[in-house]
């Protein structure tokens, strides 16, 4: 008898697609399997012929076609069924028809439906993708609130104690740490974010790509590194920083994977439409199926356990999906792995800086938050009025002399309204008041803005130099329109 713990599902030997059969006697022996079966199941004829298919296969028992053909066999639920099943040991959906024969065999015909065209696969893992970025979307939210007074109390302090040398390196040691926290929350935040950003920011592929080739090479002098750039490419819509770290977490990744001596290929091309495709390619162990398709979710990694936090590819996906382009991945076993980020192209333009406004009315439900804010506010030669409610915030506006130059509020408040829409009730009354929204949602590197319904957004965790930016900026665009 043949021992069949000696053959577990090999998923290398699973074909993708198609359909097979096989047939079962009275005692659920398999006693007939086709080629295209054998395959399917990732097993040899021999491993499966003569053997009881539950016997053969224990992550079946249990399971919608086990119940099934129990019942036929029992005669309990005569004629042929169907059940769409998902096979844990090969991560494969399959259709599969069970049909009974005389002497209470049975026949099994299964197919691979995994791949079909916006089939299971690609449904499940939009799905997931979703329920991820939701998850992680909100639990960082929070961690930002947190980490915007951490580091809002840590530079203050650093101003008082300036003449405090031990005390003052502390205080330093905690903002540097929410600083790290910050950049963490940042990278998870880049895939959970899925709202496109205003066309602000333009990149030059050129320029970011030598900027990214200097850094690689500084940092992995042990693998070759190539990169090319078509000529006459358009500007990428991204902030030029944004689109560099996205291709260093492609980058990164793709060095990870690599033996001393691979090549990282870097190159970036005019795709269809005025885009730009950025392709990063390397020469590493490359990835089976079952990660590839899992690969870009949140803290899903292939790197050793002390090596990275499965970030890399998930922040890719999050700036390629909020800038209105597309990652793709390919990859087999040894093969090594080619990303590709698509992205929209457009003109270029320039702003400029601008000067300071009077007075900000500050609307922040969270009390250490709204008291770290305004105190940065007033360090910047601002006048304040925090409050801490979208219904405070309109009541302020009836008695502050005088009218705000700014309104400054966070997106999520308690009560009827929340931020975008406490902007749309005050400028029923003061339609040309300049407003900036903060968040802890927001997944842009520090200093830049986001667009929340045509308002600006300013990332929490934020430091009193990006504040200062953001407010100076929608100021001056508020005066120059």
């Amino acid at each position: 008898m043949l021992d069949t713990a000696e053959y577990p599902p090999d998923p290398s030997m699973a074909a993708m697609g198609g359909s097979g059969t096989l047939r079962l006697d009275s005692r659920h022996r398999i006693e007939a399997v086709d080629a295209q079966a054998a395959r399917l199941l990732g097993l040899p004829t021999a491993a499966l012929l003569g053997h009881c298919l539950w016997d053969r296969f224990p992550a079946l028992c249990g399971t919608e076609p086990h119940r099934r053909c129990l019942a036929l066999a029992g005669a309990e639920m005569p004629g042929t069924q169907d059940v769409l099943f998902r096979f844990e040991p090969l991560d494969r959906w399959y259709v599969v028809v069970i049909t009974p024969l005389p002497a209470k065999a049975l026949e099994i015909r299964f197919t691979d439906v995994t791949d079909t065209p916006g089939g299971i696969a690609a449904q499940l893992r939009a799905e997931r993708l979703d329920a991820a970025a939701l998850a992680t979307g909100r639990l960082s939210h929070d961690f930002n609130n947190c980490l915007t007074v951490i580091m809002g109390n840590a530079e203050y302090l650093e101003e008082l104690l300036a003449d405090q040398a031990e005390l003052l390196e502390a205080v330093r040691f905690i903002g540097q740490a929410g600083e790290r926290a910050a950049a963490l929350t940042g990278r998870v935040l880049q895939f959970a974010r899925r709202k496109a950003p205003p066309g602000d920011g333009k990149a030059g592929a050129q320029e970011v790509l030598a900027r990214l080739e200097n850094r690689l090479r500084a940092g992995a002098p042990e693998h070759r590194i190539e990169v090319s750039s078509g000529p006459g490419l358009p500007l990428v819509l991204a902030e030029p920083a944004a689109l560099e770290a996205a291709l260093h977490e492609l980058a990164s990744n793709g060095l990870e994977a690599m033996l001393p001596g691979g090549t990282l290929r870097i190159s970036a091309a005019e795709a269809e439409e005025g885009r730009v495709a950025f392709t990063v390619a390397d020469t590493g162990h490359g990835m089976a199926r079952a990660m590839l398709d899992r690969c870009i979710e949140p803290f899903v990694t292939t790197a050793e356990a002390h090596w990275g936090t499965g970030l890399g590819l998930s922040a890719a996906y999050g700036f390629a999906t909020a800038h209105g382009g597309a990652l793709h991945l390919e990859s087999r076993p040894g093969e090594g792995t080619r990303a590709v980020l698509d992205l929209p192209g457009t003109p270029a333009e320039a702003p400029g800086v601008p000067p300071p406004a009077d007075h900000v009315l500050l609307v922040e439900d969270d009390p250490a938050g709204r008291e770290g804010i305004a105190r940065l506010l007033g360090g910047l030669g601002y006048g304040v009025t925090a409050v801490a409610s979208a219904e405070e915030a309109m009541e302020a506006l009836e008695r502050c002399r005088p009218v705000p130059s700014l309104l400054l509020a966070d997106v999520i408040l308690p009560g009827g309204l929340d931020g975008a829409r406490l902007v749309a009730e005050v400028r029923r009354r003061i339609p040309s008041l300049p407003a900036l929204l903060m968040s802890g949602y927001a997944a842009q590197p520090h200093g830049t803005t986001l667009c929340e319904n045509g308002i600006r957004l300013l990332p929490k965790p934020f430091r009193k130099a990006e504040l200062a930016q953001a407010v100076a900026e929608e100021l001056r665009t508020a005066r120059v329109a």
